[in-house]
């Protein structure tokens, strides 16, 4: 069990204390995935998943991938929209900047669940009113989130 915070390009891992995590300071756009393991769940099996995640404003990216059996390749693609840019790929939790100008990633020999976040932001700066964000949350596992 544990709780991911992705705000831009950065990553961190915050503490699961009584089933609830505090978000302050808000800034931008952010990702929350919570990662929860019930007592009876299979232990490992042959079918994995990819998570697809996109943060900010209009773009596509191919769905998540449900019940990928052990082996297969798989390739993740996305696009930005019309004046807007990627400004970041997280693969997994690890921050890929070298994908930013991509707009794929291959997956090969898979033999365990993984997460592609992809934040695109649009080219002009940002107005002063700019005040609201959004939050997007991701669950993995037995369970659920709540507001």
């Amino acid at each position: 069990q544990k709780i991911v915070y992705y705000k831009g390009s950065i990553r961190q891992e915050l503490p699961v204390t009584q089933n609830s995590v505090n978000l302050t300071n808000i800034t931008e756009d952010c990702l929350v995935q919570v990662f929860l393991k019930g007592g009876d769940e299979p232990e490992q099996t042959d079918l994995f998943q990819i998570n697809t995640t996109l943060i900010g404003g209009p773009e596509s990216i191919t769905p998540s991938q449900l019940d990928v059996l052990r082996g297969q390749d798989r390739t993740i693609q996305w696009k930005a929209g019309a004046d807007y840019r990627i400004e970041s790929v997280v693969i997994d939790g690890e921050v890929r900047d070298d994908l930013t100008a991509a707009s794929e990633y291959a997956f090969a020999d898979i033999d365990q669940d993984h997460l592609v976040i992809v934040k695109v932001v649009k080219n002009t700066e940002p107005k002063d009113d700019d005040d609201f964000f959004r939050i997007d949350t991701s669950r993995i596992g037995n369970g659920s989130i709540t507001d």
